[in-house]
């Protein structure tokens, strides 16, 4: 019987101590949750009304505005290649040139044929008294000599000849970049040699929705941003809105951006952003809206007592950086001009949080 109450003892005592350790930890994890509380350090900012850039997202295709296929004018075996793909060219350069040795021989034919039309013409006019000079020639006689001679059908013999050997160069209609050539030296010419693209300035084609038509205009501000490399950004202007709707409820639009760094390309996606500025809005940073019992709340300091008060907020409108936003009137929210916005630090805030302004 002793033995059974010395065990009774001995259990009461392990299960005391027990509860000991557990009211040690809970005690301990308040004090924890009470350093956190007290020790929140946030950003701030003074809420006022300004400028909210309202933007569109959509996904386009950038095209050079100055863009060509070009090709040889005559057909024939390709000599010289004197640049490649990516190689800058000047407007009037030679690209590449055909074997010209049969043209040569024609244009020697045709001058040959020209000076002895000219030589006919000139003993003609001697025949009627007249010498090289042909200012008092008149004009009916002179006309009737080069038809009679051939010195006019020669003549344009030898511009045909002079074109057809120019034809032989190819050259570059005017300054830009080589591409999609394909050709090789000692091939005989395509229909396409290459293209020409002028990379300073492209035009980038995107759809938007019949719904989105009210918030866009022409000039509107745009930005591009490459799929490639959302690091860079592109600014344009909104050049064309097609009047006219296609099937799926879209309308083309069409904007040009310049390639001030050098790095969009022809047929480049991208995103872009369309914007369009309103005027005295209420705007906070992305990240000064929370989430609290499913609505979105805002942190207001009130720095007589330097704690957190929550309010809650509709977000009108969004864009990358920023919210429009007003008061929630269901909650009873209310927001002031001048009052001082938690936008960072917020993330484990509670109404009534002590909170330390960042230095």
């Amino acid at each position: 019987m002793k033995a059974l109450t010395n065990l009774y003892y001995l259990l009461f005592i392990v299960l005391t101590l027990s509860c000991k350790g557990e009211v040690s930890d809970s005690n301990d994890s308040s004090l924890m949750l009470e350093n956190r509380v007290l020790n929140n350090v946030v950003d701030t900012m003074t809420l006022k009304r300004g400028f909210f850039e309202k933007e569109l997202l959509t996904n386009g295709k950038l095209s050079a505005i100055n863009k060509v296929d070009i090709s040889f004018a005559v057909s024939g075996k390709i000599e010289n290649i004197f640049l490649k793909n990516g190689d800058f060219v000047q407007k009037n350069d030679v690209i590449a040139s055909l074997c010209n040795r049969e043209s040569r021989i024609k244009l020697l034919q045709a001058r040959e044929r020209l000076n002895k039309a000219e030589l006919d013409f000139f003993n003609e006019l001697i025949g009627y008294g007249y010498g090289s000079d042909t200012t008092n020639v008149p004009k009916e006689l002179l006309d009737v000599l080069k038809i009679k001679t051939g010195l006019n059908s020669v003549k344009n013999d030898l511009k045909i000849a002079e074109d057809n050997l120019s034809n032989h160069n190819l050259r570059a209609p005017f300054s830009g970049k080589i591409a999609n050539m394909s050709a090789r030296e000692h091939e005989f010419t395509s229909q396409n040699f290459c293209s020409i693209i002028d990379d300073r300035e492209f035009e980038v084609n995107f759809f938007i929705l019949e719904t989105d038509l009210k918030d866009v205009k022409l000039g509107l501000p745009i930005s591009v941003v490459p799929f490639a490399n959302s690091s860079l950004r592109f600014d344009g202007i909104l050049t064309q809105i097609n009047p006219s709707i296609n099937e799926k409820g879209q309308i083309l639009c069409m904007a040009s951006v310049k390639n001030s760094a050098g790095v969009l390309v022809d047929g480049m996606n991208v995103r872009v952003i369309v914007k369009n500025r309103l005027a005295d809005r209420l705007t906070v940073p992305k990240s000064a809206v929370v989430m609290r019992d499913n609505l979105h709340v805002i942190f207001t300091l009130n720095l007589s007592t330097s704690k957190a008060e929550w309010v809650y907020v509709n977000i009108l409108d969004s864009n990358i950086d920023y919210h429009m936003i007003e008061p929630n009137s269901e909650r009873s929210a209310k927001l002031s001009l001048g009052d001082i916005i938690i936008t960072s630090g917020n993330m484990n805030l509670a109404h009534g949080s002590n909170v330390i302004i960042k230095q």
